[in-house]
This record gives structure tokens, sequence and C-alpha cells, in this order.
């Protein structure tokens, strides 16, 4: 064999041990990578944080460094003052019965699907402002049986559209017409007179309720269990503000 063919093979022979240890070191760097393309992504919910609809109805305020809370979704403001300790006799959920209800002169049944925020006793008389918990536009102004004056208003929230209701308002105080935007921590209106034609013959006190989707409902109350799950607890969306 000559001195040409002999120098062929060498040059092969290297060639191909050159080629090999390249792939050998590809394939290291993308094992230890894990195996896919090498674009970091963050967890949205990293271990430990709340979800934002945990089954807790004693939650009624999200923690404030919570990163849900603070960057996930939309915080909700209270409509009223001190409002935690408000929510005294009808929370999110509570099946109630003409024999058992919290308040007298019931006049409803069922699963409760929105939170009443009561009045202080000094607030029998007074004039009580009511806050918009979220920004977006009213969606309807009306007198309804059950409520009086009631609002709502569309927002987007963690769960994406929802509609809120505002119940028991002094219908003439409700502010703007059908399509404004209301902003968050505006006054909405005020708490009608208890007991009177402005909350539909109804104590004095705030039903607020949060429907998720578009449709406007305005119910108060459902009839199976399974149809709380159309509807979200107000208490656990809320800081303190």
């Amino acid at each position: 064999m000559d001195n040409r063919k002999i120098k062929k093979i060498l040059i092969f022979i290297i060639a191909s041990i050159a080629v090999g240890a390249g792939f050998i070191v590809f394939f290291f760097v993308i094992n230890n990578m894990g195996g896919n393309v090498p674009f970091a992504v963050s967890d949205p919910f990293p271990a430990g944080t709340p979800g934002p609809l945990a089954q807790n109805n004693n939650a009624a305020i999200l923690p404030a460094e919570s990163a849900i809370a603070t960057e996930s979704i939309d915080v909700l403001v209270w409509p009223l003052t001190n409002a935690p300790s408000r929510i005294t006799k009808k929370p999110f959920g509570l099946k109630v019965t003409l024999k058992n209800s919290p308040v007298s002169r019931e006049r409803f049944s069922g699963y409760h699907v929105g939170a009443d925020l009561e009045i202080f006793p000094d607030e029998r008389d007074a004039i009580v402002p009511v806050r918009v918990v979220c920004s977006g536009p009213l969606r309807m102004k009306k007198w309804a049986t059950g409520y009086g004056g009631v609002a709502v208003q569309q927002c987007e929230l963690f769960e994406g559209a929802v509609t809120v209701v505002y119940g028991h308002l002094n219908i003439d105080s409700i502010r703007g017409v059908v399509g404004d935007a209301l902003h968050a921590g505006d006054e909405v209106g005020v708490l009608g007179k208890g007991f009177s034609k402005e909350t539909d013959q109804e104590r004095k006190h705030l039903h607020l309720g949060i429907h998720k989707g578009e449709a406007i409902v305005i119910l108060g109350y459902v009839q199976d269990a399974a149809s709380i799950s159309d509807w979200i607890d107000p208490a656990q969306y809320f800081t303190k503000r």
C-alpha cells in the first residue's frame, strides 16, 4: 500500500472521530437542559400559593403578598367600609329556608349566591354610599322584585368576564347610564331605606353577587347546590382598602 492511500485512510479515521465527538458533546448539552428548547418558563402558581377560588368560605381576604392577589387578578375593593365585619347574617352559599333564616320576615329560600353586607346601628337612618368594586361598564340599572334598586356591572377577573350585582340600592341614586364606565372605588349609589319600596320591603343592607360570564343574572338564590358553581364568593377576591 503506497503512502497516498495510507494518508487518506488516516484522514478518514481522524475525521470520523471528530464528528463522533461532536455528536457526543451535543447530546450531553441537550440532556443537561432537560431535552427541551432552552427557554425558561416561570410557574404562575408557585408551590404554596392559594388558588383564587380556594374552598374556604372563611377566607375573607386574599393575602396582599400573594402572587395571585397582586399580579394574576384584578383585586376587588370593598363596596362598604369595614366590609368583612358586615357579613354576619347571609354569607355566600348559605342554605336559607323560611324556618331557619337568620333574618325575620324571610320571603325567600335556597342557596344564597351573594354576600350580604349589613349596616351598623348608626347607619340605620344615615346615607350609606356604595363603592364600585372593580372597573368595568354599567350593564343594568332598574327596580327589581326582591331588591328594589339594583345595578349590574361587568368586570374582568381571574376567572374571566363576570357580572357584579349590587342589590338594595336607592334606584334614584345609581350613577350614570347603561354603558358608562365605572371605576373601582367610585360611588355607584347609596343603600335604599329599609323596609321601603327602595329595597322592596327588605332590610337595609347590600346584596353583592358575582356571576361568571357576561350574561346578566340577578338571582339572589338558587335551588340546587350544583348551581352555586356559576357564582363566585365575593369575600375571596377582596383585599383591605
